[in-house]
């Protein structure tokens, strides 16, 4: 018995002494740190013998302390038993950095190993490199080592869907999952430092919006395809790619853009409103990326992407269904269960090394509210104009409704009126103004109310200034057989009237609407004495006679002015006391 607990005690003895090891492990003393943050998604470029496969994939980085070990999260790969697909040996490399990847993995491995997998796996693939690798700049290569023999082989590393950096971590292709493990270093603010040369450049984030899962591809020439997601917190949207886009073989004409929306209700509702951003591809080719470097940097917040195609070739994307990043996706306005394969680059708002110029947002406008009938534009009287002063750039104006004769329909009120709508600077007065070339105009021939649409929006913002809008209609004069002249009515404010020191009116007032820059207070008070009334012509007619020096009647004049004077002075005294 004695024995037994003796026996008892020696193992109890050994398992607290295993125990110990593995609570003071060396691993302890480390830290693993990922490229990725949740879900990752199968790329279509795969590693693989064959001339449609690419040869090489992989990555470089600077690490800020020593590292032993590497690991992917996942990966897929051929499989013998699927239709002829042949198992694959893969080789992994360890290089020192060297100029750039290519130059660096033609140089000698400090690390390789060698393996064969015939099938998917979901646990990590981890290279133990057997020591403390100093730290400093290194790459990684996952490389073919089958013969190409007709098989379909194929091996494929996990994209990522977020968290690196361009200036911490580059890539030979795709944007790829992997971990380091690191040496702690409670020093450290992040274990991938920058690369070398990258000193000034502004660090950028990229974010994979789809997963794994499979849904095909779509034409955006089709119908545009839309998508609705959140820029985060603290963040400023750079640019959007659409993952290996397809072109469905096409290889001219294959043109796609995407307009950032600040998202506001609905889909019709937010595309209704202004661009915040935006880009083009020209010449897309197929399965590779379309890069599209926004012209504005968007702000964090809720936004919609909305692209579509410009051109007669085929665009489009690869998509998912399901997405943890994207909270809806439509296809010609309709909500849908497919999202695109796209990334998104963010720039850290506050590490930007350059002062970054805010976006410019342009919003419509009304110089009054409301849109009573009321403002005609006929026959003598067939002008209106409203002179105003901005704050912040011109980029259009428009009407929200008006009305105008019409030949044709149930009830045909007379000719179709053909009028022009014309933008001035403010000179001096209203003849000066007028006398000068427009900055912009356009013709419209109206065929009943509100048709067509009116709105005049320019390519460029004119800056702050005085304006002048100016509406004629240019047949007022024609007659019809009815005897009926065309006409032009203007929407009456019918809520306020506008503010008589920010909008000068040639006749009645009128709702404009003026596509100005998103800001407080756009509409300031006008300069001294804008007026667009016409000047007062002075009364024709017989000129009446004016006194002679030394005429008796001046004479008289003068004494009756002393003698008001006198009596003014008198009565004022009185009604003093």
């Amino acid at each position: 018995m004695k024995k037994s607990i003796a026996v008892l005690l020696s193992m109890m003895l050994l398992l607290s002494l295993c125990a110990g090891t593995i609570a003071v492990n060396a691993e302890e003393d480390y830290v693993e740190v990922n490229t990725y943050s949740a879900a990752l998604s199968v790329p279509a470029e795969r590693i693989g013998p064959s001339s449609d496969r690419v040869p090489n994939q992989g990555a470089y980085f600077n690490a800020a302390s020593a590292f032993n070990k590497i690991s992917i999260p996942r990966y897929w790969s051929s499989n013998p038993a699927n239709s002829g697909r042949g198992d694959i040996t893969v080789r992994f490399d360890v290089f020192k950095f060297d100029t750039d990847y290519a130059t660096s993995i033609a140089g000698t491995a400090l690390y390789s190993k060698q393996f064969t997998t015939d099938k998917d796996q979901n646990a990590p693939l981890e290279f133990d490199l057997g020591k403390n690798y100093e730290k400093g700049s290194y790459a990684i290569s996952f490389s073919v080592v089958s013969e190409d023999d007709g098989l379909t082989r194929y091996f494929v590393l996990p994209e990522t869907n977020c968290t690196y950096s361009e200036v911490r971590i580059g890539f030979s292709s795709i944007t790829f999952g992997f971990s380091v493990n690191f040496v702690k270093d409670s020093s450290l603010d992040k274990y991938f430092a920058r690369l070398p040369g990258t000193e000034g450049v502004e660090e950028i984030e990229e974010c994979v919006f789809a997963d794994n899962q499979d849904a095909g591809a779509r034409k955006v020439n089709d119908a545009p395809i839309g998508v609705r997601f959140t820029v985060p917190a603290g963040k400023e949207l750079v640019s959007l790619t659409a993952l290996r886009s397809p072109t469905w073989t096409e290889k001219e004409n294959n043109d796609m853009k995407v307009e950032l929306y600040a998202w506001n209700t609905d889909y019709d509702t937010t595309v209704a409103g202004n661009v915040l951003a935006g880009a083009e591809v020209v010449g897309d080719v197929d399965n590779t990326d379309a890069v599209f470097a926004l012209n504005n940097r968007v702000a964090a917040g809720e936004v919609l992407a909305l692209f579509t195609a410009t051109n007669t070739g085929s665009v489009g994307f690869y998509g998912a269904n399901f997405s943890n990043y994207i909270t809806e996706a439509f296809a010609g306005g309709e909500s849908v269960g497919f999202y695109p394969r796209i990334s998104a680059k963010y720039a850290s708002k506050g590490d930007s090394q350059q002062p970054v110029t805010p976006a410019v947002t342009y919003s419509t406008l009304q110089i009054g509210e409301g849109a009573a009938i009321g403002t005609w534009v006929k026959g003598a009287d067939n002008t209106a104009s409203v002179a105003f002063t901005t704050a912040g750039g011109l980029k259009g104006i428009a009407l929200g409704i008006y009305w105008a004769s019409r030949a044709q329909g149930e009830n045909p009120t007379g000719p179709e009126a053909t009028w022009t709508a014309e933008l001035f600077e403010y000179k001096t007065d209203a003849e000066t103004t007028f006398s000068q070339s427009p900055l912009k105009s356009t013709t419209v021939t109206s065929v009943a109310d509100n048709n067509p649409v009116f709105k005049m929006e320019f390519d460029e913002a004119f800056p702050a200034g005085t304006y002048v809008v100016r509406f004629t209609v240019t047949n007022a004069d024609f007659v019809d057989d009815n005897g009926k002249s065309p006409y032009l009515v203007l929407p009456l404010p019918d809520i306020r009237t506008p503010d008589s020191s920010k909008f000068a009116f040639s006749g009645e007032a009128f709702n404009l609407a003026v596509i100005g820059e998103t800001m407080d207070n756009y509409f300031v008070a006008n300069p001294a004495n804008v007026s667009l009334k016409a000047p007062e012509q002075p009364v024709t007619g017989e000129p009446e006679p004016q006194p002679q020096t030394g005429d008796v009647s001046v004479t008289m004049i003068a004494v009756f002015a002393v003698l008001a004077l006198g009596a003014a002075v008198v009565f004022a005294k009185k009604r003093a006391y």
